[in-house]
């Protein structure tokens, strides 16, 4: 494991600086258009809520080619805001850069760390004290934010990560993905420690891994609702997608980890909700979703995985997906049922299976892709409630599907090898 996430010039700097009451982390990698708006609001955020704290602001940046270390540099600080503006060490992605953060957290001896995405186009200063709150009045150990997002930015916590949130424990962790966090400095400290930084923890599957271990730990974890979130723009119709690689694999990764406490229903937590959710709003200026384009994606994984698909999806899901792919897109094509058991299916060859597991993930996107496209034709000129409601639904059968996951795991004997023939 490396040993450290600080570069000598974060060790340098925290010398420096000596001490600290709150962190606030900016994990950054080419955001050179949005990180001003970061640094603005958190500064906004600490001089607003926090006037008498000590606050130190991370940017822990993986090598950017743009001007995004340059802009957090020279943006101007008060007296009582000091900045440490750095690379980290370790592999590249996300989860390094915050592990860097949560050393800085724990060797200035503070009391709270925030982590904030730089890649938010809607940041408003009050995020950061709603964030922290619950921590400063000794509520929670973390904190995980809520949001009201547009479909595709919200997509795969909409259908795959929520939903297996709420098979897996019973919580409403609404967007646990979405980037932006609280939690108790030494608890941080503690985090960094973990043998787990070789692993996608490194990259994006850092918040599944941070909420599904503070769960399985009895940590007391809660909920804020921040409003509306809208990120950069960036490509949300890709042949493989890292972010669903590292996530997704992460949370099928964890419940193998935790098979025990998780599948014997040993774990019992709890979360403490913050603020009044308000969804359909990051809705309303929404382009159309490019339909046409998400199922081509599908088309283009069908030819790929169909001997992936074979090899994972039990027969009764199997002629159904056949079914609907011959067919074409339609409303509701892909229905809460059949998509619960898909995703069962694939999370437990992902770990009992005897293949890759990274294909089997890399074999799910055209699927995911696919019941996007079936939940958002089935959504066409319905109120955003409604959006929201159809969500909620298809977690709660999710959450009825437990004893599936529990008869397809112990009863799962793997294929002898991956069939490359036949149709789907």
């Amino acid at each position: 494991m490396y040993e450290t996430a600080l570069h000598a010039e974060a060790k340098r700097r925290i010398k420096e600086i000596g001490s600290a009451d709150i962190v606030v982390g900016i994990p950054t990698y080419r955001n050179g258009r949005t990180v001003g708006r970061v640094m603005e609001a958190a500064i906004a955020g600490l001089t607003r809520d926090f006037p008498n704290y000590r606050a130190v602001i991370v940017n822990a940046d993986g090598g950017s080619s743009d001007n995004t270390v340059q802009i957090v540099a020279d943006w101007p600080t008060p007296p009582n805001i000091k900045k440490i503006v750095t690379p980290y060490e370790g592999l590249l992605g996300r989860g390094s850069a915050v592990r860097a953060v949560f050393e800085v957290a724990a060797a200035l001896g503070s009391r709270i760390c925030v982590i904030l995405s730089a890649e938010t186009r809607d940041i408003r200063a009050d995020w950061l004290g709603k964030l922290a709150a619950p921590i400063v009045a000794e509520q929670c150990d973390i904190v995980f934010a809520d949001y009201d997002r547009p479909a595709l930015e919200s997509a795969v916590a909409d259908h795959i990560v929520y939903p297996m949130f709420r098979l897996l424990f019973g919580v409403p962790l609404r967007q646990v993905i979405g980037c932006d966090l609280a939690l108790r400095s030494d608890l941080a400290g503690q985090y960094a420690l973990r043998d787990v930084w070789e692993t996608d923890v490194a990259r994006h599957g850092l918040d599944v891994w941070l909420a599904v271990s503070a769960l399985v730990e009895g940590r007391r974890v809660g909920q804020v609702n921040l409003g509306t979130k809208v990120e950069a723009q960036r490509d949300l119709v890709v042949p493989m997608d890292p972010r669903f690689l590292q996530t997704v694999g992460t949370l099928f990764r964890m419940i193998n980890i935790h098979r025990k406490a998780l599948l014997e229903g040993m774990v019992a937590p709890h979360v403490t909700c913050f603020g009044t959710p308000q969804r359909g709003i990051a809705t309303s200026p929404r382009a159309p979703a490019p339909i046409e384009t998400i199922w081509e994606a599908t088309l283009k994984g069908r030819a790929k995985f169909r001997g992936t698909w074979r090899a994972v999806l039990a027969t009764e899901q199997l002629e159904r997906v056949r079914e609907v792919l011959k067919a074409g897109p339609a409303p509701g094509a892909i229905t809460s049922e059949l998509w619960a058991r898909t995703v069962i299916d694939f999370a437990v060859v992902y770990n009992k299976g005897e293949g890759d597991p990274d294909k089997v993930v890399c074999a799910l996107l055209p699927l995911h892709q696919a019941r996007v496209v079936s939940y958002l034709l089935g959504m066409e000129g319905r109120p955003p409630e409604e959006f929201e409601a159809g969500i909620q639904e298809q977690a709660a059968i999710f959450e009825a599907h437990r004893p599936y996951l529990r008869t397809r795991w112990e009863t799962y004997v793997p294929w002898l090898e991956e069939s490359p023939t036949g149709t789907v």
